[in-house]
């Protein structure tokens, strides 16, 4: 799902309600996020990385590339990166 909303894009956001709908999950939303931050911590995808954005509402999941070089760019340019639940971040608890 990353890799066809992404595309070329260094970093993709989608509402987390909206992807558990697109994914065609049942599950409650505090389930699906549970499960989210599972992934994050296996960090297991081949070409991104996976964040978790609570600071608004709706929680948003942050798809990244694993593109060193194109991340770096992309980050540049925003701010709000340093304030997401990461793989690093979540493997503290």
């Amino acid at each position: 799902m990353a890799r066809k909303h992404a595309g070329d894009k260094a970093i993709w956001k989608c509402d987390i309600e909206i992807l558990r709908q697109k994914s065609g999950s049942v599950q409650t939303l505090r389930h699906f996020r549970s499960d989210v931050r599972d992934i994050i911590k296996r960090d297991s995808l081949p070409d991104y990385r996976v964040a978790l954005d609570t600071s608004g509402k709706p929680h948003r999941i942050v798809f990244y590339t694993r593109d060193g070089k194109a991340l770096t760019k992309e980050l540049q340019r925003i701010d709000w990166f340093e304030k997401l639940e990461r793989q690093s971040t979540l493997q503290d608890d």
